[in-house]
C-alpha cells in the first residue's frame, strides 16, 4: 500500500462558505469554530460562511480561517477514514495546521502564534511597503537573477515560495518588485500581483520574526506524532526546538514547496491528501508531477473515493513489531485526545486533581512503555481519558464519536471500544429517562 502525505494549504485557500458542511455535520468542528471565534473576538463561522469577503481576505481574518477550516478538515478525515498519515506537510501557514494536527502544539496555542503572525506581518508589509506577486512561466534561476539584478540596499525582492518548477511567489519592497515584475514580462513570464498580499518569506519580515521568537518561547511544543516536512529545509522536524527556530526561519526564508513534495515522494510510494477548503495544493501537484496520485478531501466525490480506499488500507493486518509498539500507538492516542478536547469547565481550584494528575498518569504509562518497563492496561488508559473529559464537560456525544473515531485507529481494542461506548449511551439514556 502507498504511504499517506496529507497536505494544509497557505493564503489564497479562502471563500465565502468554506468549512461550512463540516461544521453543520459534526459538533467537535462546530467547537473548534467556537473556541477559535472566542480567541479571535470575532464570529468565526459567520465570516467564513457568509462573509464579507472583503473581510475575510484581510490576512489577520483570513490565514485563521484557512488554519481553522485545515483543522477541522483533518479531524473529519481522521474520524471518518480511520486512517493515520505518514507525512504531513504544509505551505506557508499550513505548516502551522500541519503541526497542530500533528499534536506537536495545541489547537489554542497555534490559533494564537497564526493570529500574532498575520498582524506583524501586516505592520512590518505597512511600514516597508512590501508586495507579492506570483510569478509563472519562467524558470527559477531566471527569476532569481532578476531579483538580484533589481535589488538595491534599501530595496531588496526575493523568490518568496517555490511551488513548482515555473510557478513562484516574489516577495519584497513594492519599487523592487515592480522592477522585477517589467523585467519577467519582458522575459516571456507572466504574473499576477496579490493586491491584498503581504511580503511574506523575505528580509522586510526580520522585525515580526524577532516578535514571533519571543511568542514561541513562551508556547509549549512536543514532538510532532508523526512527520512534519518542514517548508524552509524540505524535511522533518527533529525536535521541539529545532520546531522553533525553523518556525522564526519560516517569516524570512522561501518556502520550498517544490523539494518538500519531491522529498515526500522519494519516500516511496505515496497518496496525496489536499485537507484544505479549496483544491489548491491538488491542482499544483497534477500540474507538475505525472502520474502521482493526489485527491481533495473537500470534494464530495473524492471523499467518497477516499472512503473506498481507506477500507481496502484497514483490511491490511495491524503493522505491530511487537506488543509494545501497539502500546505505545494505543497511549500516545489517549495523551493527545486528552489534551485536545475543549475545557468547558470554570472550576479552576480542582484543575489539578482531574486533569492533571490523571494526565500525568497517562504519561507515566506512556514512558514505562517507551522505556520497556512492562505492558498497559486499555481500560486504566481509557478510564483516564474519561475521567479528564467528565472534568472538561466534554458533550456525551462528542465523548462517543471521539471513541469511535479512536476505535477506527485501534481496531484491536475493538471490544474494549464497544464496551465503553455502550456503557456511555445507556447512561445518557438513563439520565433522559430520569429526568422526564
Amino acid at each position: 500500500m502507498k504511504k499517506i502525505a496529507v497536505l494544509f494549504p497557505g493564503q489564497g485557500a479562502q471563500y465565502i462558505g468554506m468549512g461550512r458542511t463540516f461544521y453543520e455535520a459534526y459538533p467537535f468542528v462546530k467547537d473548534l469554530y467556537d473556541e477559535a471565534s472566542d480567541e479571535l473576538g470575532v464570529d468565526l463561522a459567520k465570516l467564513c460562511f457568509e462573509g464579507p469577503i472583503s473581510e475575510l481576505n484581510q490576512l489577520d481574518f483570513m490565514l485563521p480561517s484557512i488554519f481553522v477550516a485545515s483543522v477541522a478538515s483533518f479531524q473529519v478525515w481522521r474520524s471518518e477514514l480511520g486512517l493515520e498519515p505518514d507525512f504531513l506537510a504544509g505551505h506557508s501557514l499550513g505548516e502551522f495546521s500541519a503541526l497542530t494536527c500533528s499534536g506537536a502544539v495545541s489547537f489554542a496555542d497555534s490559533l494564537r502564534i497564526v493570529r500574532n503572525r498575520s498582524q506583524w506581518a501586516i505592520e512590518q508589509n505597512l511600514i516597508k511597503k512590501g508586495a507579492m506577486t506570483i510569478v509563472e512561466n519562467i524558470d527559477s534561476a531566471t527569476v532569481e537573477a532578476i531579483c538580484k539584478q533589481k535589488s538595491t540596499t534599501h530595496e531588496d525582492v526575493s523568490i518568496a515560495c517555490y511551488n513548482g518548477l515555473k510557478q513562484f511567489a516574489i516577495s519584497g519592497q513594492n519599487e523592487a518588485v515592480l522592477r522585477v515584475e517589467n523585467s519577467i514580462k519582458s522575459n516571456g513570464g507572466v504574473i499576477t500581483p496579490l493586491y491584498m498580499g503581504v511580503a511574506m518569506h523575505c528580509s522586510l519580515m526580520n522585525e515580526a520574526a524577532d516578535s514571533l521568537r519571543e511568542l514561541l518561547a513562551r508556547t509549549r511544543f512536543t514532538s510532532p506524532r508523526w512527520p512534519v516536512i518542514s517548508n524552509v529545509h524540505a524535511s522533518p522536524y527533529t525536535t521541539v526546538d529545532n520546531i522553533k527556530n525553523i518556525l522564526c526561519e519560516h517569516m524570512v526564508q522561501p518556502v520550498r514547496w517544490n523539494e518538500t513534495i519531491e522529498y515526500i515522494i522519494a519516500q516511496g510510494e505515496v497518496l496525496f491528501v489536499d485537507l484544505g477548503p479549496k483544491s489548491i495544493l491538488k491542482a499544483l501537484i497534477k500540474k507538475q508531477w505525472k502520474g502521482i496520485e493526489v485527491y481533495a478531501y473537500n470534494e464530495k466525490e473524492e471523499q467518497t473515493i477516499l472512503k473506498s480506499l481507506a477500507s481496502e488500507y484497514r483490511k491490511l493486518p495491524i503493522k505491530s513489531e511487537c506488543s509494545d509498539s501497539a502500546s505505545r500507538n494505543f497511549l500516545e492516542i489517549c495523551v493527545k485526545e486528552s489534551l485536545c478536547t475543549k475545557n468547558r469547565n470554570e472550576d479552576v481550584q480542582s484543575y489539578n486533581e482531574c486533569i492533571i494528575e490523571p494526565l500525568h498518569k497517562l504519561k507515566q504509562l506512556l514512558s514505562c512503555i517507551q522505556n520497556g518497563e512492562g505492558k498497559h492496561s486499555g481500560n486504566e488508559a481509557l478510564k483516564l481519558v474519561l475521567q479528564i473529559w467528565s472534568y472538561k464537560k466534554v458533550p456525551v456525544m462528542e465523548q462517543v464519536f471521539r471513541l469511535q473515531a479512536m476505535k477506527k485507529s485501534l481496531p484491536e481494542h475493538n471490544e474494549l471500544f464497544n464496551k465503553i461506548i455502550l456503557n456511555i449511551s445507556n447512561n445518557q439514556l438513563e439520565e433522559r429517562f430520569n429526568n422526564v
